[in-house]
């Protein structure tokens, strides 16, 4: 077989990197995998498979885990490609290996230059780094041989120093049985890692500037922060067990993603911000920007605020990505989804600040994986505090909360206008005297995150807005859910917490006719 032609085999799959070394040229590790062949060996094809498709500021496992278990690639690879090998070699045998290959596949994959040996025991490729996967497929096909003279690494010493442990090697220990040693707990912990270790890769010189993988099959169904409970199956780590992997979560997160321990140092930032805000001066007076829409402001102390928090909150949980009104909107889906990460409006109700209406809030939410597991409203002017625990409940100043069970006519709506996006203001009011004629009475508050936690403490029963962003609704939404009260897009789909949405929240007695009334009225 001609080697071009065995490159556009891998090429039309993704792999660039390859090369043949006859197998008496390799030095075999496991003979009993050679010994079990129904055919002799008598050359082996060695290539490597680009996986790294970026990062994400909430990962927490090595990069090579993110995507699903390599092993199910491989299958796949194998699958493919063994029949047109087969095809085009007749009568010739083929056999696929990848993490279990009799030889010693680095020394041989560099032998025959793939790529070079690292001194961090990977092969490095000039195109992907060592952000690769090292597989080889065995023949009695004859295969010409690319053997060339092996080449090393830069021997900086970068890896080495950069090693958090010169006895044992991290990755090692996340994937060790039983109870680990308080060190080695500590030592998770400050890595942030609860599975494997790139810090060996990431350090390397060669590593820089390399390029992501153009395979389409490591970039579905990534998971940068495996959640507690969540089924392993297909992924790397599942051979090791979910004992492990969440032995090694709760180690990192304390117990869970999010805790009462961390909730009430969440509230703790959120009572400190408030202060920023109580301690402004005649806001009409400061620093004030009009950003894109109709009355959209910011005041510097929304940046204030904001640049606090981000601070304070990156302390509580480490290389969490943090989402905030005023900030870039690059990626904000990405971070939201990708792992764990604080979705923050600095002042929810930044017209009623300005205007000293004292009905503003800074509003803080959790989202792991684009959940929301925790939420904190607080209003610094009246001292109220709503927050909540996936699973714990609502609470206002430590006590419990809960929606007022009334139907719809005997509920008070609130509303938002939507004030910025001029577009919507026809369905905002044909909703709203829907809603007005099929309840007590409306109120309009001037902070949607307030409003939505009055509905969760039973002051109100239904409240409609058709365009909001998530850091306005995001921690309120989980504070409703947990009194019981339901959330929705207008049209019942459900709200989205990493782009724009309406919002229809309600008790869960009244909700169905809210909606009922909204869909008649936008019909």
């Amino acid at each position: 077989m001609e080697l071009n032609a065995l490159a556009e085999l891998l090429h039309r799959r993704g792999i660039e990197y390859f090369g043949v070394l006859p197998v008496s040229r390799c030095t075999v590790a496991r003979r009993h995998k050679l010994d079990r062949l129904p055919f002799r060996a008598e050359n082996a094809v060695f290539f490597a498979v680009p996986y790294n498709t970026g990062d994400s500021p909430g990962r927490c496992i090595s990069k090579y885990a993110v995507p699903r278990d390599y092993h199910l690639f491989f299958d796949s690879l194998f699958s493919d490609i063994i029949p047109e090998l087969s095809a085009i070699y007749p009568g010739c045998s083929f056999r696929g290996f990848s993490d279990d290959s009799p030889f010693r596949e680095r020394e041989a994959a560099a032998r025959c230059g793939v790529g070079v040996c690292g001194d961090n025991g990977l092969i490095i490729t000039e195109k992907y780094g060592s952000y690769v996967f090292l597989g080889e497929l065995v023949t009695d096909a004859d295969i010409p041989s690319t053997e060339t003279d092996p080449k090393g690494c830069l021997h900086c010493g970068l890896c080495a120093r950069a090693c958090p442990s010169k006895d044992e090697c991290l990755s090692a220990v996340t994937q060790k049985k039983g109870e680990l040693d308080s060190d080695q707990q500590s030592m998770m912990k400050k890595y942030r890692t609860a599975w494997g270790c790139d810090i060996c890769q990431d350090v390397c010189p060669l590593n820089k500037g390399v390029s992501f993988t153009g395979i389409r099959w490591f970039w579905e169904d990534r998971i940068y922060a495996p959640r507690l409970g969540a089924d392993i199956t297909g992924r790397a780590y599942g051979w090791r067990g979910k004992a492990v992997i969440e032995r090694n979560l709760r180690i990192i997160y304390g117990g869970s993603y999010m805790t009462s321990e961390l909730l009430d140092q969440i509230k703790d930032a959120a009572l400190e911000a408030g202060k920023i805000m109580l301690s402004a001066e005649d806001v009409r007076e400061c620093d004030i920007s009009e950003k894109s829409g109709r009355a959209n402001f910011v005041t510097k102390y929304d940046v204030q605020v904001q640049s606090y928090l981000k601070s304070r909150l990156a302390a509580i949980i480490p290389d969490a990505a943090f989402v905030g009104e005023e900030g870039e909107a690059d990626h904000n889906a990405e971070k939201i989804n990708s792992g764990i990460c604080f979705i923050v409006d600095p002042i929810d109700g930044t017209t009623n600040f300005i205007f000293g209406a004292r009905r503003s809030a800074v509003c803080i939410a959790v989202s792991e994986m684009g959940e929301i597991t925790a939420g904190v409203v607080y209003n610094p002017y009246n001292g109220e505090m709503f927050s909540a625990l996936k699973g714990a409940g609502a609470y206002l100043n430590g006590e419990r909360i809960h929606t007022r069970e009334h139907e719809l006519k005997e509920s008070v709506f609130m509303f938002g206008t939507s004030p910025y996006y001029k577009e919507l203001q026809d369905s905002t009011w044909k909703a709203a005297r829907a809603l007005f004629e099929a309840t007590l009475d409306l109120r309009r508050g001037g902070s949607a995150a307030i409003d939505l936690c009055w509905l969760a403490s039973g002051r109100a029963g239904v409240f409609l807005e058709m365009r909001l962003s998530p850091w306005d609704y995001a921690a309120a939404k989980i504070i409703l859910e947990e009194a019981g009260g339901k959330m929705t897009a207008a049209d019942g789909s459900p709200v989205t917490v990493d782009r724009p949405s309406s919002v229809l929240a309600a008790s869960s007695k009244a909700y169905d006719e809210a909606l009922e009334t909204v869909r008649d009225a936008l019909a």
